[in-house]
């Protein structure tokens, strides 16, 4: 395990098998309100002795150190059971040793001094004290004539104790124990008689498997067999070689996760008969299905641990002692129990008798990609500790304020997945993959997603795993991620002190210096800033696995899918930025020049610092500081790199351009103009022209996350608006493919055909949306990206409350009824936006007997007898509008595509040869 984290995690962290009174007790506190009646447990706590600091475990002689409670030796005059009482709103607590039945009480010696009271007294309650109340600093304290007195221990002749009752002084000799605590037995070895004294001689027995799978054997009691047992079905056969009994059989584990010549075991239902004539198998013998049932601090009551004694297990370099049962994944044997190293911390494979809960499984890692955040919680603590990255990216740690461990940012977000052992798991941090907290076992405590955790230096006694429902995959994850349009400015603003402002703290916004000079931050007047953003984005991967609910499936790096081995997944993308003002970027040294460096913008208390390296990884280059350079006049704030994360100046990155917009939503709506008259629709010519009937358009948000400002594709009559330039390409592109004479090239590309009074218009083409997609088709070719910028309007609000149209960059507005466009926003025209109903060739429509046929220099109209046909080729121009006469009307049209537009029908396109 990396040493780094043996303090952060030790709750939930293997921390091996040392059997001293630490390995014993520390970590197993409970909480006083917790103690069960009848259940027994050891009463500890910490004292210093010179400079040695103790765990020291209580008896009515004296005091049991750290190297005297063993796991063969677990001292049962050191336990106690706990009886309670409230009086006035105080709970009181009196503690009865299990071996002598005696109460640890005092009386007051001939002396005046307040000692050990014998069995009789203790039992007594009028004449001792022996209820105690507990402070706030966990020591425990009794009202005597006196006054307060509290718990402590006294030197009888400087090896051996006893304990007292102290008024609060350490003189050397005797001293008030602190942080006293309950700690919980566990090596209770339970007899056949135990069980069937408890349970009786008919009683259910259950193997907990997983959280959703338990194997049940109803009608069993506990045969004794030598120094263990054996569990029989009692049906009262009359023939006991019939008798069918639970038993434990080893055997090589095949295809297991088992380290090598480990013995793997599985519990079966086999009758004397059948076990007798399994025993010729040397696999098999009497032994197997011998063992014991221990209780254990980590299972519920009536649950019990599957343990041999003296049977050698290998694993590593340990061999004999204690062995605990665990599940093995096996695909052929689905019972299937695995023999590990017995100590404390171990997972256990339990029994449980009657009813109860088991612990926990690791079932909580079944969800892939499961990203939570982790808080904590101590002992008699009422704060929440959050798990997160350090801001130096140190190491990880404990926070006791969730929001300095950047809860909601992937600083404090980790990935769960399958850990290193068994029943397990690991969590690794969304931010940066190499820190990983791994082996952590899981207990089931109260509370959704809370599980009990083996407690550490800090006392922890639960986790909760939330969920992160808004992780986003394919996002930034911790870095700035948004796209930005040609010629959208963006403000960089932090906050500080600047000269002569006459408030320590002000908004300061980033300035662009002059070729070679660095960029500085001033009051109220900073530069416009443009985000170009790289959109190679930089992947961060990690390898790990998650259970799909019948098998364990495994990320590592490339992948090996003869193994079943998925490629390695992707938990963060982030994308780099030029940061460019006018003509000049941010560059090297954080200077001004042509050519700028690409940088990342990483998330910093709520905002964003501009940091520069190779990529986003844990080798960042520098971080961007705002320092002071003292001048004899004023005070130069220059933006210069370190390489301190806790040094980084966090920015609010402003959208210039962001203004209250139109929902982003697809509908019908009119767009009626406030200077002019009319609503927007087409002309003849597919312009965009202002007409007096309401038009409807159809109106249909943009699929394309991370702008601040939605963006709409706008429709009329089955044809899309854009910009004349655009039309000027998409024509000249249909030209060079034959689909249009020269002629028509001609008129399509005249000058009255795309500008008005010299400016450019809106026009509209024959364009078709793909459902769901950020894609056009046009002229059966699909086109996406910047091939379509000037399809996308900007539809934004104006202090009236009216909407005003941009396309890339350009405002639309009216001269003399025609939609024009240009970079004037004083010319922008201001239009009242409205919902209708009313129908355009983008809705569904009816379908009926009316067909389409392409000729050869023309179309066949078959079914439309009095409707009207409109012919269009590809660019929108009409080539024909009548009214036909007959079912089955031959219409002329050009070579290429043509779209055909019949009354009452749907338009169809027709390749005409």
């Amino acid at each position: 395990m990396n040493k780094r984290f043996s303090t952060l995690l030790a709750a939930a962290l293997v921390a091996g098998s040392s059997f001293s009174v630490y390995a014993q007790l520390d970590g197993r506190n409970i909480e006083w309100k917790d103690a069960k009646a009848g259940r027994a447990y050891y009463l500890a706590g910490t004292h210093t002795d010179n400079v040695t600091t103790y765990l020291t475990a209580y008896t009515l002689e004296g005091r049991y150190l750290d190297s005297e409670i063993v796991v063969a030796d677990p001292k049962t005059d050191a336990q106690w059971t706990v009886e309670t009482k409230k009086e006035a709103g105080v709970t009181y607590y009196a503690f009865k040793s299990i071996e002598g039945k005696q109460y640890l009480a005092f009386t007051k010696d001939a002396a005046g001094n307040y000692v050990v009271a014998d069995t009789e007294e203790a039992n007594d309650a009028t004449k001792t004290f022996r209820w105690f109340t507990l402070t706030q600093y966990g020591q425990l304290q009794v009202v005597v004539p006196e006054g307060t007195m509290f718990l402590g221990l006294q030197a009888l002749d400087g090896t051996n104790w006893e304990p007292v009752l102290l008024a609060g002084q350490v003189d050397g000799v005797k001293f008030v124990k602190g942080n006293l605590a309950l700690y919980e037995i566990y090596n209770d070895q339970v007899t056949a008689a135990d069980l069937n004294r408890k349970f009786g001689e008919d009683y259910t027995l259950e193997f907990p498997e997983t959280l959703d799978d338990m194997d049940v054997f109803e009608g069993v009691n506990a045969v004794a067999a030598g120094a263990g047992f054996y569990f029989v079905d009692n049906q009262g056969t009359e023939d006991k070689d019939d008798d069918e009994y639970v038993v434990l059989s080893n055997t090589r584990v095949a295809n297991s996760e088992l380290k090598d010549n480990a013995i793997g075991y599985r519990y079966e239902r086999m009758t004397q008969k059948e076990f007798d004539a399994a025993k010729k198998d040397t696999k098999i013998d009497e032994a197997n299905r011998v063992f014991y049932a221990e209780s254990s601090y980590n299972l519920p009551e009536n649950a019990y641990a599957i343990v041999q004694k003296d049977v050698k297990v290998k694993k590593g370099a340990v061999t004999g002692g204690f062995v605990t049962f665990g599940k093995v994944t096996n695909d052929e044997t689905v019972r299937q129990l695995a023999s590990v190293e017995y100590d404390i911390h171990s997972t256990l494979m339990g029994i449980t008798i009657g009813k109860g809960t088991r612990v926990a499984n690791t079932e909580v890692a079944n969800a892939k990609r499961l990203i939570v955040n982790v808080t904590a919680k101590k002992a008699n603590d009422k704060k929440t500790y959050a798990l997160g990255l350090m801001t130096t990216y140190a190491g990880a740690k404990w926070y006791d304020k969730v929001s300095a461990a950047d809860f909601d940012q992937p600083q404090g977000q980790w990935l769960v997945a399958k850990g290193s052992e068994d029943n397990t798991i690991k969590l690794i941090n969304v931010q940066k993959t190499e820190y990983i907290q791994d082996n952590i076992k899981l207990y089931e405590a109260e509370g959704e997603n809370t599980y009990k955790v083996l407690a550490d230096n800090w006392d922890f006694e639960t986790i909760t795993l939330t969920k992160v429902e808004d992780y986003d995959y394919l996002g930034a994850n911790g870095y700035y991620n948004a796209k930005s349009d040609v010629g959208q400015k963006f403000a960089f603003v932090t906050n500080g002190i600047y000269v002569n402002e006459g408030a320590a703290d002000v908004d300061l916004y980033l300035k662009a210096g002059a070729t070679s000079q660095n960029a500085t931050v001033v009051p109220h007047e900073g530069s416009e800033w443009e985000l170009l953003r790289n959109e190679e984005a930089d992947a961060v991967t990690a390898e790990y696995k998650y259970y799909d609910g019948e098998d364990w499936v495994e990320f590592k790096g490339t992948g090996d899918a003869s193994k079943g081995i998925l490629p390695a997944d992707t938990v963060r993308l982030a994308y780099a930025y030029e940061i460019k003002s006018a003509n000049l970027s941010l560059a090297g040294s954080w200077k001004m020049a042509a050519n700028g460096l690409n940088f990342y913008l990483k998330e910093n208390e709520d905002m964003y610092s501009i940091v520069y390296g190779a990529n986003s990884s844990a080798y960042i280059n520098d971080f961007a500081c705002v320092t002071d350079l003292i001048s004899s006049t004023a005070t130069v704030k220059n933006l210069e790199g370190n390489s301190d994360f806790a040094k980084a100046t966090p920015f609010e990155i402003i959208d210039l351009d962001a203004v209250p917009s139109l929902a982003a939503d697809s509908k019908h709506m009119t767009f009626e103009a406030t200077n002019s008259i009319g609503f927007i629709a087409s002309d003849e010519n597919n312009s965009a022209v202002l007409a007096k009937e309401a038009a409807a358009l159809w109106v249909d948000s943009v699929n394309a996350e991370g702008y601040a400002t939605p963006k709409f594709f706008i429709s009329y009559a089955g044809k899309m608006m854009t910009t004349a330039g655009k039309f000027r390409e998409i024509v000249e592109e249909a030209y060079a493919n034959d689909e249009i004479s020269k002629k028509e090239y001609a008129e399509l590309t005249a000058n009255e055909n795309l500008t008005y009074k010299n400016v450019n218009r809106i026009k509209f083409v024959d364009a078709e949306r793909l459902a769901g997609e950020d894609t056009l088709v046009i002229a059966d070719e699909k086109y996406t990206g910047k091939d379509i910028e000037d399809f996308k309007f900007k539809v934004t609000e104006n202090e009236d409350g009216d909407y005003v149209l941009k396309a890339n960059g350009n405002y639309v507005y009216v001269i003399n009824g025609n939609l024009v466009y240009g970079t004037d926003a004083k010319e922008a025209e201001a239009f009242v936006i409205e919902v209708t109903s009313t129908p355009t060739a983008n809705e569904d429509i009816a379908t009926s007997e009316v067909k389409v046929l392409a000729g050869n220099g023309n179309v066949t109209i078959a079914g439309a007898a009095g409707k009207k046909v409109v012919v269009s080729n590809i660019l929108g121009q009409v080539v024909a509008n009548t009214v036909v006469s007959s079912d089955n009307a031959v219409i002329a049209a050009p070579a290429g595509v043509v779209v055909v537009a019949v009354e009452g029908e749907a338009a169809v396109k027709a390749i005409v040869k």
